[in-house]
């Protein structure tokens, strides 16, 4: 998360950066920052997807260690 946090910073400071550097092209400027703005967009709904992703995985995880359980449980009464 905290990488995905900090390529998010890098993205909105490069498009900052550009504009800076670049005052006579003010409309290629905006179009970067405007791409950075978007792409840091995306990377923070990927990220939020992820951790919608690995919260069900701990939950497959988490009902296949009581299937287990119960297996076992009944492999013993036989």
């Amino acid at each position: 998360m905290d990488r995905a946090t900090a390529m998010m910073t890098q993205l909105k400071e490069l498009g900052q950066k550009l504009a800076g550097e670049f005052p006579d092209s003010a409309c290629a400027s905006v179009a970067a920052v405007k791409e950075c703005d978007r792409c840091a967009d995306v990377l923070e709904k990927n990220q939020e997807e992820l951790h919608v992703a690995r919260a069900r995985l701990d939950s497959v995880k988490a009902t296949m260690v009581q299937t287990a359980g119960i297996l076992g449980a009944m492999y013993l009464q036989v």
